[in-house]
């Protein structure tokens, strides 16, 4: 594990996500990104690999907020 300097609205952040409430609450701003993404693209008849481009950067602050849930202890 590495310990890192973070600015204290990061710090809040990870508090938050470290709440069972709070990491659903991410999860779910995620999945309502994904479904306006999915929306915009099935509305467009021409879309490249270039369009999946936000979702897999939503999946990756996904993986992010899951990681930043786990708390000290689950690291041992």
């Amino acid at each position: 594990m590495k310990k890192v300097m973070v600015t204290d609205q990061v710090a809040d952040l990870i508090s938050k996500v470290q709440t069972d409430s709070g990491l659903l609450e991410q999860k779910a701003f995620i999945c309502d990104a994904i479904t306006a993404s999915v929306k915009q693209m099935s509305q467009s008849e021409n879309y490249s690999e270039n369009d999946f481009m936000p979702l897999q950067a939503l999946n990756n602050y996904k993986e992010l907020m899951e990681e930043l849930a786990k708390s000290e202890d689950s690291y041992s």
